[in-house]
């Protein structure tokens, strides 16, 4: 079964995130040192860190899809089982809502079809839910797969639990959505301050020659280029971290 905590690009992903992180990385290691050669090894280097980082962006694009395509597959649950339905025919009756409502694959229909055929396996649901939930890395499947599987064993009331749990779910994912909406500006504004130093040191090679070129040559210059190029990416990690925290 699919893991969704760890991206696999494809060989086609691979070479466009390479071909984009190669040019890329050398323009902006070419700005602070002058160098081809240097650019160049440091371009190599710089390759497989934003492979790491376009990988960890994927995954939270994957997980976030299917945390809101999971909010509604818990809405069919509880339709369903108002309805008196089972949980193991809810699920059925979610994964039949869930192909009219996407009319595409996804990967939590995905999931709810493999779910729906293992169950005539003779699988129990709470194993796994219990299953999708550590597989998908997604906090409310995990919580919810927790909550079902207490509740199946105590014999509570499963309706008025998954009303609630569903409810809570909901809330929740409304939530974030409308934190997410804001921070799309906030996003595109950082973006702008990453840009604006490498465009001023552009601005001065050009309209202002020679005037940079003490911090272009010997061991103090490189020194010096090396501590602002430190500084810059430790304050481009800084304001992603910022914005990603402000998400959750």
């Amino acid at each position: 079964m699919k893991d969704y905590t760890i991206y696999h690009f494809s060989k086609r992903e691979l070479l466009r995130y390479s071909g984009i992180a190669l040019p890329g990385s050398f323009i902006v290691f070419f700005l602070f040192y002058q160098s081809v050669r240097i650019s160049f090894f440091l371009s190599l280097a710089g390759v497989p860190v934003y492979l790491f980082y376009q990988k960890k962006r994927m995954t939270e694009k994957i997980q976030w899809q299917m945390m809101l395509d999971f909010k509604d597959a818990m809405e069919s649950f509880v339709s369903a089982l108002v309805a008196g339905y089972s949980m193991e025919n809810a699920v059925s009756e979610a994964y039949r809502d869930m192909k009219l409502m996407k009319g595409k694959e996804t990967p939590m229909l995905c999931e709810l079809g493999e779910i729906k055929k293992r169950l005539t396996l003779g699988e129990t649901l709470d194993k796994l839910l219990l299953d999708l939930g550590r597989r998908s890395g997604v906090e409310d499947i995990i919580t919810f797969a927790q909550i079902y599987a207490t509740a199946r064993r105590s014999g509570g009331n499963l309706v008025k639990v998954m009303k609630r749990t569903a409810a809570n779910i909901s809330e929740k994912v409304e939530i974030q959505r409308e934190i997410r909406t804001a921070m799309a500006g906030k996003k595109m504004e950082a973006v702008c301050m990453m840009v604006i130093p490498l465009l001023i040191i552009l601005y001065l090679q050009i309209f202002s020659p020679g005037f940079l070129d003490p911090l272009y040559q010997g061991t103090g210059g490189r020194m010096y280029m090396t501590f602002f190029l430190l500084v810059y990416l430790a304050a481009v990690m800084w304001s992603r971290r910022i914005m990603k925290a402000a998400e959750k």
